[in-house]
């Protein structure tokens, strides 16, 4: 699985969603795709692979340690089935469930893993498993004990449940505002221990 080196895959997460659910639900991801909805999603996504081709060592809490890694199929032109985002903090929203790094216990936080919606199953099977593999082997190279995840409770929790069978372990529940609605996300942060 190669790293992202080029900006021409940040289109990514504006049409694909991490499985099992399935289709995807507007009320996890909204009906209008992220780049329309959240316009600096691209910008953000850019960053991210600018401070992963740096390559920094990893700091607890760094706004600079970042690793973004795309699984591609083998054709020739090559197909993206999967994605991933590891940083060295937690997104804001979960803190009150995570509070931010210590020494004594940091962790990497897997901050995106989306799979591609328009590769064929077959490409994309086992794509999101092989990804949580490879964040591992960065947790470990980047000498911490756990990884930490955020995601979607709703359908029935079938994404939380899909974590613990990799081997993730659920720390608590959290709601934040949705936004452009008056609805809630609610959400569940977990934890895998390295």
């Amino acid at each position: 699985m190669p790293r992202v080196h080029t900006s021409d895959r940040v289109h990514l997460n504006s049409r694909n969603y991490i499985y099992p659910a399935r289709p995807p639900s507007t009320e996890q991801w909204g009906a209008i795709p992220s780049r329309v909805a959240t316009p600096n999603v691209s910008d953000r996504t850019k960053k991210w692979i600018e401070l992963s081709e740096q390559n920094a060592p990893f700091t607890s809490g760094s706004e600079e340690w970042c690793r973004v890694f795309i699984a591609e199929t083998k054709s020739s032109p090559p197909v993206a089935v999967a994605a991933l985002v590891l940083e060295a903090k937690a997104a804001g929203y979960v803190h009150e469930i995570l509070p931010a790094q210590t020494e004594d216990d940091p962790f990497v936080y897997l901050t995106y893993l989306i799979t591609n919606r328009d590769a064929g199953a077959e490409e994309r099977k086992g794509g999101g498993e092989k990804m949580i593999e490879l964040a591992r082997e960065e947790g470990r190279k980047a000498g911490v004990g756990r990884i930490c995840v955020d995601c979607w409770r709703g359908n029935g929790r079938k994404l939380v449940r899909y974590y613990e069978s990799q081997g993730f372990k659920a720390l608590g529940d959290f709601t934040v505002p949705k936004p452009g609605t008056e609805e809630g996300w609610e959400g569940t942060v977990l934890e895998m221990r390295l």
